[in-house]
């Protein structure tokens, strides 16, 4: 009988390792294919006013429509646990408010997720990405470790 509840418990788990990963591909396509593609370049030395994690540094790439979905990818690399992420309004150099939260990578894997916004928050982003930063936070640096502007993919 424990052979059989063994067995169950591992065709369980499988499923659930192959249902998270199907919605991580999802979640990942989806941000590759829908919407105008942004991304931004985390770094520790883009945090104002104070420099954030030396060593900290990441990725993020959202797609967003004007209607306000939004699937995004996110990677945190070399700080420690990342306990919130957002994203902000504010030039390059210049630290903002919060514009909308961000689901938090957990150590050495990427966050995938796909959401609602205000349309016109959208609309603002998609008109002026550069206006607008992804912020990550975490104990050791609660203003903020990494930091990157929004670009548009492909745009110098």
């Amino acid at each position: 009988m424990n052979r059989l509840k063994s067995a169950a418990a591992t065709a369980v788990a499988a499923a659930s390792a192959l249902a998270l990963s199907a919605c991580a591909t999802y979640a990942e396509q989806d941000a590759l294919d829908f919407g105008t593609r942004l991304s931004a370049s985390l770094d520790g030395a883009n945090e104002v006013p104070r420099v954030g994690d030396p060593d900290g540094s990441g990725d993020f790439l959202v797609a967003l429509n004007p209607q306000g979905r939004m699937c995004y990818q996110m990677e945190a690399r070399g700080t420690d646990l990342i306990t919130a992420a957002h994203i902000h309004e504010g030039a390059a150099g210049v630290a903002g408010g919060v514009v909308t939260p961000l689901i938090t990578p957990q150590l050495g894997q990427r966050a995938n997720a796909c959401t609602e916004i205000d349309a016109g928050l959208a609309k603002r982003i998609l008109a002026n990405p550069g206006g607008f930063y992804v912020n990550l936070h975490n104990e050791a640096y609660p203003a903020g470790a990494v930091r990157g502007q929004l670009m548009v993919v492909g745009a110098e």
